[in-house]
């Protein structure tokens, strides 16, 4: 049983539908953040220290400490970024990606061989600068791509009919998202849609997909009273702590 506040301009009900539609999380990538990651000319990139961008590569011939750098307009602190990059020629030293003022570090793996990395950097602060901090890296870099990751919810419709309980009266029909969350799906109920219904009130509630099946059938009750102060028991009657703290049986 769900138990609506209709003093809400909206809610949701927590539902398990029986549906082959995807509802998962999905997962995706933005487009390329990275200008000239190819190295095809020697633009949009800042160096700092002995570096060198000449045939496609970047090339590195340090002693010490050196930035390759660039700032990617709309990087968003807390994302997580798909960072792939190859390295050929090395001979010595060690460089790493990171993002931030200065590139600190650690954030992407300290690499020290020639091969083509991906890995998967979350964006600690607010600085929009990206790229290589290296330790006296003698060796060249090139395919540097960055992409967001992006995660979302694949929400797919459900038409729901409510009725009055215990008739086949049609009270409102209207269509909703399905949202996932792991192990159990919402669906939701807008305030115009509220604002037919009556307060303390059973309703029941039909869920049918795309292809008209029903996917769900369940009751909900609506109530003006602060849902703090309902709750409910498998069966069972416990004895209520305040005046005002009502217990439904499901």
């Amino acid at each position: 049983m769900n138990y609506i506040d209709i003093t809400q301009s909206s809610q949701t009900l927590s539902v398990n539908l029986n549906t082959s539609e995807n509802t998962e999380v999905v997962v995706s990538e933005s487009g390329e953040l990275v200008s000239n990651g190819l190295f095809n000319a020697d633009t949009d990139w800042t160096k700092s220290g002995n570096v060198v961008i000449s045939s496609g590569k970047a090339v590195f011939n340090n002693t010490s400490l050196a930035l390759l750098y660039q700032d990617i307009t709309g990087a968003v602190q807390s994302a997580t970024y798909k960072v792939t990059y190859t390295i050929s020629e090395y001979i010595s030293g060690s460089i790493s990606f990171g993002f931030g003022n200065g590139l600190q570090q650690p954030q992407g793996t300290v690499r020290n061989a020639n091969s083509t990395y991906t890995e998967y950097i979350t964006k600690t602060d607010a600085f929009i600068s990206a790229g290589f901090r290296t330790n006296a890296f003698v060796g060249s870099i090139d395919n540097v791509s960055v992409k967001e990751i992006i995660e979302g919810t694949n929400n797919v419709s459900v038409n729901l009919s409510v009725y009055a309980d215990g008739s086949d009266t049609l009270i409102l029909n209207f269509d909703s998202s399905i949202t996932s969350h792991n192990y159990y799906q919402t669906i939701g109920i807008g305030s115009t849609e509220l604002a037919q219904l009556k307060d303390e009130t059973q309703y029941n509630i039909v869920g049918v997909d795309s292809n008209n099946k029903v996917i769900y059938r369940g009751k909900f009750q609506t109530t003006s009273k602060d849902l703090n102060n309902l709750s409910v028991n498998e069966g069972k009657y416990i004895k209520k702590t305040t005046a005002t703290n009502y217990t439904i049986l499901d």
